[in-house]
């Protein structure tokens, strides 16, 4: 059937404890199933365990707008969506409870959000867990003890224009598993990305694309990593890291089961060490000649693909070298200055300014020959 709620108040007070009951809706405040429903400026809580406010289950389809939807306790999601669609817009959405995602999109299900406000109070409660497809947009994400982002599997979280803050008190920002040989796939654009604490994305032990796009990125945690990886199987997994109009200070680490492939485009600059003192790993670079890679510590590569033929764009900072597969490469021996003139990544800078000065001493020249045989032809009449 097809429902319209509007002004409503919906408060679900009790406990339950079966959770194999709870993971299909049981004791949720709204539990919606092969029906579509709109929702308009309602207020949906609950305060027991395993209590979530919104369940849509079995080919289900929501819309929240200019809502408020919380719940109070432990093991209780604001939205949950299993095989079904949800559409969020201009909605405050939090959890206060221990192991209460916010938005918890399980198997074959599609999540999208507008406009709204994101807010975990509790550990072990991430802003949001993907086992399927969420798309958020125009939004503002807090964390304040918890991971922000658990993407599971062969499935992606797509996030633009948004505000990302992140206060994990087990020192993982961001994180990326799966179990078998899947990519999983992460893309945030044009937000704002602020990480107090640990490792900004953790790999456990999957093939992983993380698709960063014009952003601007803090990690504040002078021991954090932008990129960690923990691979704990037998197989060996691949990281592709693709930035575009970036600008990350940080470090990247590896395992011995891992490699990367790392690409900088659209005048990206990467400031960091990868796999610092580590020579055993897979890394491939692929520089645009407008990007910049400069180093805090010495690399190892087995693969360089630079626009800049003369690797003018890879600064070693008068201090640390570039190994290609275990040769020394050369590279810029400047130090990498970000306002600095002389930090340019074309090479053909250099001879256009040389052959603008050369130009102007031959028509100097020409004009001091002109005036002295002028001079010359006078003194003869």
């Amino acid at each position: 059937g097809i429902s319209t709620l509007s002004n409503c108040s919906i408060i679900k007070s009790g406990n339950y404890k079966n959770e194999e009951d709870y993971n299909y809706g049981v004791n949720s405040a709204l539990l919606v199933s092969k029906a579509n429903i709109t929702l308009k400026t309602c207020d949906i809580t609950t305060d027991g365990k395993y209590s979530n406010s919104i369940f849509a289950l079995e080919d289900a389809y929501i819309k929240l707008n200019d809502s408020q939807v919380k719940t109070k306790n432990n093991y209780s999601s604001s939205l949950v969506a299993k095989r079904s669609e949800i559409v969020i817009n201009n909605t405050n959405l939090q959890t206060k409870g221990k192991n209460s995602p916010v938005i918890n999109a399980l198997e074959k299900s599609k999540v999208n959000i507008d406009n709204s406000k994101l807010k975990s109070l509790s550990k072990l409660s991430p802003l949001v867990i993907s086992n399927s497809s969420v798309d958020i947009n125009n939004s503002t994400l807090t964390s304040e003890k918890s991971e922000a982002i658990i993407v599971n599997g062969n499935n992606n979280v797509l996030i633009n224009n948004s505000k990302i803050n992140i206060n994990s008190l087990n020192k993982k920002g961001i994180i990326l598993k799966n179990d078998d040989n899947s990519d999983t796939t992460i893309t945030i654009a044009n937000s704002n990305i602020n990480n107090n604490s640990g490792d900004l994305f953790y790999i456990d032990s999957t093939n992983s694309i993380i698709t960063l796009d014009n952003n601007k990125i803090s990690n504040n945690d002078i021991d954090g990593k932008i990129i960690k990886v923990n691979n704990k199987t037998s197989k060996n997994i691949n990281i592709e890291l693709n930035l575009a109009k970036e600008d990350i200070n940080g470090d990247i680490l590896l395992d011995n089961n891992s490699s990367i492939n790392m690409s900088l485009e659209q005048e990206s600059l990467f400031k960091g060490s990868i796999n610092k003192s580590n020579k055993n790993n897979n890394i491939e670079i692929n520089l645009s000649k407008d990007s910049i890679l400069s180093l805090t510590s010495d690399l190892y590569i087995n693969k360089l693909i630079n626009e800049n033929k003369k690797n003018l764009n890879i600064y070693s900072n008068k201090k640390y070298k570039l190994y290609l597969n275990n040769k020394e490469v050369g590279i810029n021996n400047n130090i990498y200055k970000k306002d600095n003139t002389d930090n340019t990544n074309n090479d053909n800078t250099i001879y256009i300014i040389a052959g603008i000065i050369v130009l102007l001493l031959i028509i100097t020249t020409a004009l001091l020959l002109f005036k002295n045989k002028k001079a010359i032809d006078e003194e003869i009449i």
